[in-house]
């Protein structure tokens, strides 16, 4: 395992910097709003439940076409709840069956989106169905459970930790806030029927390592390895920048490639690949703005006290 960062070494020092604010806000955001899809399972017996879910997956299977049937998985309940068409369809499809279960089925699927749309998934996620413009700021600090909160955590703890070292605050937050608005657009245009909204900071986290990847490109950064905890086989070592794109972004564009897995899948690859196309624009945009400095810097520095020219000359490099 390769991580961009140094884990062992880090000294556990809170202040206002981007690394701790923004996971501050996380963080506070996880403790203080119950999100999440309800767990369907909790209103019933666990042999009423499953006889539902096998009823609801049956159901399913009869309104997708052929290319789908190819990737359906009976036991992905979240994929079948997720379908926007399915919610629709149901109301009126000619199912073939046991009637009685069937309307059973549909009572039960509707209990389901009665309780989405109460919860805070919906309030405050971003879905087709947006329920307001703060949705696309809102649902980059929300975190279906705990170990989804602590693995982007993780990422963005290490790659803020590199990147803050190298670009200016105002840069990362920026960075951050508009490659998660991208990995929202690109996730709605891929997932159209994905009702469930998506939740995370994971496409700005993207975002963040991609515009890391262009702005350090082939200087070397820490990236910490770690094959077992026996001597030698783990600690620091340093890398070009620019890996961090075949190691950790390559496999988004790669999976949607072979399957939009928007519905079918409970990671929102799409945002990945959107956050991340914003990150290298951004990366881009920051170079330019620092040649730009520096050939009016070497154009018209002479024109500047000694002691400003040596300021401005530092802040560029």
């Amino acid at each position: 395992m390769i991580f961009p960062g140094d884990i062992y070494h880090h000294k556990f020092q809170p202040n206002l910097t981007p690394v701790w604010i923004l996971v501050a806000i996380n963080v506070f955001v996880y403790l203080f709003t119950l999100v999440g899809f309800p767990d369907p399972a909790r209103n019933y017996r666990p042999e009423i439940y499953q006889e539902k879910i096998t009823k609801l997956s049956e159901m399913y299977r009869q309104t997708l076409d052929p290319i789908e049937l190819e990737n359906f998985e009976p036991d992905n309940v979240q994929a079948m709840i997720r379908d926007s068409r399915f919610w629709v369809r149901a109301q009126n499809f000619p199912f073939k069956g046991d009637q009685v279960k069937i309307e059973d089925t549909k009572l039960f699927l509707s209990e389901l989106r009665s309780e989405y749309l109460k919860s805070p998934q919906y309030t405050f996620g971003l879905s087709p169905s947006p329920t307001s413009l703060w949705a696309w700021f809102t649902y980059q600090f929300l975190h279906t459970g705990f170990f989804h909160l602590a693995m982007n955590l993780f990422f963005l703890f290490l790659v803020l930790n590199v990147l803050q070292k190298h670009v200016p605050q105002p840069w990362v937050y920026s960075v951050y806030v508009i490659s998660g608005i991208g990995g929202g657009v690109a996730y709605l245009y891929m997932n159209q029927y994905n009702e469930i909204a998506v939740l995370g900071a994971s496409g700005a986290i993207c975002g963040l390592m991609a515009f890391l990847s262009v702005v350090c490109n082939i200087k070397n950064i820490e990236w910490s390895y770690f094959l077992s905890p026996l001597k030698g086989y783990h600690g620091i070592i340093y890398l070009p920048a620019y890996l961090l794109f075949p190691v950790y972004l390559l496999s988004d564009f790669t999976t949607v490639l072979y399957s939009n897995s928007g519905v079918q899948s409970s990671v929102a690859h799409s945002a990945h690949i959107g956050g991340t196309l914003v990150g290298f624009a951004m990366g881009l945009i920051f170079i330019g703005e620092q040649k730009s400095k520096l050939y009016f810097l070497k154009k018209w520095g002479h024109a500047l006290p000694p002691s400003d020219f040596s300021e401005f000359r530092d802040k560029i490099d």
